[in-house]
């Protein structure tokens, strides 16, 4: 196929041109190359703003593509410019959403057709999100421009463009800090492994019936906090210390401290993440290859490889919320 990155030079977007390159189709990415990176051999790339919306019309302007995955915008004002270039132009389209988009729930495991977010105290990283949704569907039901979207929870692996994840986790072990959680050591989490989405996202393109659809790409398994921060002390090979904070005292505690949510624990926290990704199974002929115990041990041992364990971390927050824990 002849494909479009958009994106492409970070963490998801990277690995999906990677394996895009790997699996010999003819890749360009659209950017504005201000971030270093180093593409695959025989990668092409166009340089635009995408907040432009005439140097994305000029930059795609003759142009046409079997595939265009994206994977870089998180509001209209960067999404809708490309669906018009493209509009008629480009044989599908999938776009990175987030399970983010849906709303709270009593019902578990979350489908994907059930109720997106829209609530005024929604996060703007939210109402962007499903802002971009609607005008991807709008698009197909006015066009049938042919978009399928695709929403991963929390993405981890290679090449992590947010080190406070996994990363910071592997270094905490290996210096055998008190790691704090918020909630219940029973709380719930799902992730996705960055490689088993570029796998979705090239399973997406290649058949017509997730178009104008939604599904929810990820691990099979929810998984307990306690069992995803023991695993990390396991590929690390050492025992984890754990504090369990209740999550109206660590709220309280942030406040105090002039944090935000995610300064010490940088995942979702105070709801239940458990999704099902049997749709995307179905339709897209998708299923991932990693569980969480594979997925950390490869991501470990391609941290240490990189030589990130060596790397300078600062834990003072950490240390200013234990000290505060322990009065």
């Amino acid at each position: 196929m002849d494909v479009l990155v958009l994106g492409g030079s970070r963490f998801i977007g990277l690995r999906l041109v990677q394996l895009l390159h790997r699996e010999g189709h003819s890749v360009t990415v659209l950017n504005r190359g201000t971030t270093s990176t180093q593409l695959p051999e025989g990668v092409a790339t166009i340089r635009a703003d995408r907040e432009s919306p005439s140097e994305v019309a000029a930059a795609l302007r003759g142009k046409t593509f079997d595939a265009a995955f994206d994977t870089s915008a998180y509001v209209p004002e960067v999404l809708r410019p490309a669906v018009e270039a493209l509009d008629g132009n480009v044989g599908s389209y999938v776009f990175c959403s987030t399970t983010a988009v849906y709303q709270r729930s009593h019902r578990y495991p979350i489908r994907p057709d059930f109720p997106l977010d829209r609530s005024p105290d929604a996060s703007g990283y939210q109402k962007g999100k499903v802002a971009c949704e609607d005008i991807l569907r709008e698009a197909h039901a006015r066009s049938g421009f042919p978009a399928t979207m695709l929403r991963p929870p929390a993405v981890y692996g290679p090449q992590n463009a947010l080190p406070e994840r996994e990363f910071s986790y592997f270094a905490r072990a290996l210096q055998r800090r008190t790691i704090i959680i918020p909630g219940e050591a029973s709380g719930l989490l799902q992730f996705a492994h960055v490689d088993d989405l570029a796998a979705a996202f090239l399973a997406a393109a290649s058949t017509d019936k997730g178009v104008g659809n939604g599904y929810t790409v990820c691990s099979e398994y929810a998984i307990s906090i306690d069992y995803w921060i023991r695993t990390v002390g396991r590929v690390a090979g050492t025992p984890v210390d754990v504090v369990y904070v209740a999550g109206d005292r660590f709220a309280e505690l942030n406040r105090e401290m002039g944090l935000t949510d995610v300064d010490i624990w940088p995942f979702g926290w105070g709801r239940a993440f458990s999704f099902s990704i049997d749709d995307a199974t179905r339709d897209l002929g998708w299923s991932p290859r990693f569980d969480i115990d594979g997925g950390l041990e490869m991501t470990f041992q391609w941290w240490r490889d990189q030589g990130l364990d060596k790397a300078d971390w600062d834990f003072a927050k950490d240390d200013k919320m234990l000290a505060r824990l322990s009065r």
